[in-house]
């Protein structure tokens, strides 16, 4: 019995790890994106943020995505599910990645 239960937390494990790599490389572009963007409208900071989740392999919304501008920061987030297979039933994991960072002007 204690197999069956380390196999099957294993295995969600090996489906639920890279989401969450995944929404962390997403947190670390935004980050750097919010910081680097001094200049930058908001609609091209979505552009690149929706390129990178592409480039991710993560479902794609354009209106999932949110950038503003206020005062000398830069708030940007981000929406998605990603499913996990259980074997039994399909688990809709929720993300939300949010940034909000000074703008830094080089």
């Amino acid at each position: 019995m204690w197999l069956a239960a380390l196999g099957f937390a294993a295995y969600v494990a090996y489906q639920a790890i890279p989401a969450q790599m995944k929404a962390a490389e997403l947190k670390s572009f935004m980050t750097n994106q919010a910081e680097r963007s001094a200049e930058a409208p908001v609609e091209n900071i979505a552009a690149n943020v929706l390129t990178q989740v592409k480039n991710l392999g993560l479902p794609v919304d354009k209106k999932a995505v949110h950038v503003k501008r206020v005062g000398g920061r830069i708030r940007i987030s981000y929406s998605y599910s990603v499913p996990i297979n259980l074997v039994v039933t399909t688990y809709d994991w929720s993300f939300e990645v949010k940034v909000d960072r000074p703008v830094i002007i080089v």
